[in-house]
């Protein structure tokens, strides 16, 4: 009993440490956002959006089924520190090729995204070097990442997110402060992952073996899980800046800015949907309790709702707070504002079933996602006027939808197919 006290007591502990650390983490997020929305004009800041927006998309390509072919492998080899190193080095490698490409692409692309926008062209050469630094330095770190996992060493990965945030808000507090250029907040936005590279690597240091070269088996596998990801990480990754990328094609510098300015605020949501999943996904991936999964998925669905609901009315009730936050330039952005805030609530939520799914491996159907979500985007096109924030934001929220419901069906169809507990009875 005292050991079954103590071991509880220990799981709380770790817990309350663990959401403290995230609360800071996504606090200081967020106070960086706030401060490089609030420091830049809005000419500005549509720049610096659409350089974020592009270093958050390369980085998805560049990782095209290469971490989660890092975990497969991983699996099998953590025990043995040199196969292990030859994992390791082979996952750079073949970054650094898909870095290559991926880079050769995006560069030009964002030049003239930024071109549209009026930017200088001095302004635009800084901004697609930073954008190139900063998806380099996240590559790297996802490699570090994935070794910390592997090894057991999770809190490291926490650790180093939270200086990560603490760095990145005093970055932006500089750039708050001392520019109002948005090549330069770029710029200290690339740095971001450098020094959490820096924290990180001396946690994984003695697995770090310099003299490790590829293994062509590995490498294979690895490609293998590339090609065969590759469509569906090119089709999320530009999912999830969709309202983005229509407005910049189609809409004015200051659209880019609104929709920009307001998905800052979707750290309200993300913080906890991150404890959520921490709390169940490990519960769900170890139990195969049709009663338990069914109890569990239902607990955390609407523990989700009830959180999202009162951010719902807190956005309705008092949306000025919110966009005082932001700044007056976009005081006037009230319906918009709570589109995007359903949108980041509905994106949460999905997130949170596809992380189940994946952890059971209820993943056979995903393809039905983009086929249905693109005829839904086709469709939208010839009523929806996206070259508005307000049309751009409408137009991101139903995008969301068709993945919604497949999802949580994929779930549903997934529990199903588990045969229930058999009941034992005492005479």
């Amino acid at each position: 009993m005292i050991a079954s006290t103590g071991a509880t007591h220990r799981r709380l502990v770790s817990l309350g440490r663990f959401a403290t650390r995230e609360v800071i983490s996504q606090a200081a997020v967020l106070l960086a956002g706030i401060l490089v929305v609030r420091g830049l004009a809005p000419g500005q800041y549509a720049v610096y959006v659409l350089g974020t927006a592009a270093q958050s998309i390369a980085s998805i390509l560049i990782d095209s089924g290469v971490q989660s072919a890092m975990f497969a492998i991983g699996g099998r080899v953590w025990t043995d520190n040199s196969k292990f190193a030859q994992l390791l080095a082979t996952a750079r490698a073949v970054r650094r090729r898909l870095s290559v490409y991926v880079l050769a692409l995006g560069v030009p692309a964002l030049w003239a995204l930024l071109s549209m926008r009026d930017a200088q062209h001095n302004a635009i050469a800084i901004s697609c070097f930073a954008v190139a630094l900063g998806v380099l330095g996240r590559v790297q770190l996802s490699t570090y990442y994935a070794t910390a996992i592997l090894k057991g060493d999770g809190e490291a990965v926490q650790r180093t997110e939270l200086l990560g945030g603490g760095a990145r808000a005093a970055l932006m507090g500089f750039v708050f402060f001392a520019t109002e250029r948005a090549e330069i907040a770029l710029l200290c936005n690339a740095l971001t992952p450098w020094i959490q590279r820096l924290s990180v690597r001396r946690r994984i240091r003695a697995f770090l073996q310099t003299e490790a070269t590829p293994n062509e088996q590995y490498h294979a596998e690895i490609l293998a899980n590339v090609r065969r990801q590759a469509p569906h990480v090119a089709f999320y990754a530009f999912q999830g800046q969709i309202a983005l990328v229509l407005v910049s094609l189609f809409g004015t510098t200051k659209g880019v800015a609104d929709i920009g300015a307001l998905t800052r605020l979707g750290v309200f949501v993300s913080v906890f949907s991150s404890f959520l999943n921490t709390l169940v996904t490990p519960g769900f991936a170890r139990s195969s309790d049709r009663s338990y999964l069914a109890t569990r998925i239902l607990g955390t669905t609407l523990a989700y709702m009830v959180y999202a609901t009162a951010i719902g009315v807190a956005l309705i009730a008092v949306p000025g707070f919110f966009l005082f936050i932001l700044g007056e330039s976009y005081a006037h952005l009230q319906r918009e504002l709570l589109i995007v805030g359903m949108s980041t609530a509905l994106g949460g939520f999905t997130n949170m079933f596809g992380a189940l799914n994946l952890t059971r491996g209820w993943v056979d159907r995903t393809w039905m996602i983009p086929v249905a979500t693109i005829a839904l985007q086709c469709l939208m096109l010839l009523g929806i006027d996206v070259s508005t924030a307000f049309g751009a934001a409408l137009f991101g929220l139903a995008s969301i939808v068709p993945a919604t419901v497949l999802t949580i069906w994929m779930t549903t169809r997934g529990i199903s197919r588990i045969a229930p507990t058999p009941h034992t009875s005492t005479a």
